[in-house]
């Protein structure tokens, strides 16, 4: 993701303390936690003070004509 607050990408995550999975949920574990990383699924845009801006959920995005649309 670019620093020039026009690029969206998706946020992920590296805490300590973090969980490594969802208890009883084998599937959407191996799509949120990997490699030691969490997917959390917000959308953003990363500026040059390094601040994100959240622009919506990675599952509410619309893909259309080879666009992502971010709904409102």
């Amino acid at each position: 993701m670019e620093k020039n607050n026009e690029e969206v990408g998706e946020v992920i995550v590296n805490a300590p303390g973090k969980t490594t999975s969802d208890i009883n949920k084998e599937d959407k574990s191996k799509k949120v936690f990997y490699k030691g990383w969490i997917y959390i699924g917000d959308i953003a845009a990363w500026n040059e003070n390094e601040f994100i801006t959240i622009a919506g959920r990675k599952g509410d995005m619309i893909h259309s004509s080879g666009e992502n649309i971010h709904p409102v």
